[in-house]
């Protein structure tokens, strides 16, 4: 039991952390297209 939790919060972490990066090279490519304009 505690190993699946152990899984899902690495789980968790790693979706979060994968969000945040999307997030962040969403924000890169928004600012270089209104550089471009």
């Amino acid at each position: 039991m505690i190993q699946l939790n152990f899984a899902a919060f690495i789980l968790g972490d790693a979706e979060v952390l994968m969000i945040r990066s999307n997030f962040r090279f969403l924000s890169l490519q928004l600012r270089n297209f209104s550089i471009n304009l």
